[in-house]
């Protein structure tokens, strides 16, 4: 008898992963990007911002240290071209020294160099297997960003890209169809049960779960209902317990 039916078996593969994560909310992974996005630019003197794009159903401007940065990456969106585009496509830091002389995006590059960025440096943020956006610093002099920016690029990168992928297992979480999270419950209660056994009777692990099993099917009681009456039959005694203080077990 399996803790969750096969029909919501795939369901629950695509956010196991996701729930084994940090334990971070979409409003606190969006404030960390944006405070990792401005330390990013502080932490390279010599650039005048810096901005997250993130390319999910199309590229959009996450966050960025100011107006003028923004409109600038937000210009590589509208005209389809632009350091993050290149970055997430080759999977690499990205480097352009002076925008004046820049041939890989000429529109774009163009744009920049009239509103007063004139060189960039963007790293693509990785998560497992996919490139789900681009870290992108801006300077308003050529040959500003160094080897050693690109260094510390890579590692803001990183850390973004883990942010990005727990506010994206956070949105997955709160899409999950009822039957999901109802079967994420269960499995839960039933993990707790089956530490509880493993306490009570100093068992292993398999042996828990098997008594557990057999007290559902005896009881013919689904196991999750089974694990749940063992928990609050814990929870009972551990009150009871502490209302009279004897401290003697029941």
């Amino acid at each position: 008898m399996g803790v969750v039916d096969d029909a919501v078996g795939n369901e629950l593969a695509e956010v196991i992963a996701g729930r084994a994560g940090p334990a971070l909310g979409e409003p606190a992974c969006d404030a960390l990007l944006e405070l990792l996005t401005s330390t990013a630019a502080q932490a390279v003197p010599s650039a005048s911002g810096a901005a997250v794009s993130l390319s999910q159903e199309g590229w959009r401007t996450a966050t960025a240290t100011g107006p003028l940065v923004r409109r600038v990456d937000t210009l590589q969106a509208t005209l389809g071209e632009g350091p993050c585009h290149t970055a997430a496509a080759e999977r690499r830091v990205v480097v352009a020294p002076d925008l004046h002389d820049e041939a890989r995006w000429p529109h774009w590059a163009g744009a920049a160099c009239r509103l007063g960025l004139t060189s960039t440096m963007s790293a693509p943020l990785v998560v497992g297997d996919d490139v789900v956006g681009a870290l992108t610093l801006y300077a308003r002099h050529p040959g500003a960003l160094t080897d050693a920016a690109s260094v510390m690029l890579s590692l803001f990168a990183a850390q973004a890209g883990v942010l990005v992928a727990s506010a994206q297992a956070a949105r997955g979480a709160e899409r999950l169809p009822s039957r999901v999270q109802a079967a994420l419950r269960t499995r839960d209660e039933v993990n707790v049960a089956v530490g509880l056994i493993m306490a009570q009777e100093r068992v292993s692990r398999d042996a828990a779960f098997a008594y557990l099993t057999a007290m559902s099917q005896q009881a013919r009681q689904p196991l999750g209902d089974m694990a749940d009456r063992v928990v609050r039959k814990h929870e009972s005694r551990h009150r009871g317990r502490r209302g009279t203080g004897d401290g003697h077990r029941r």
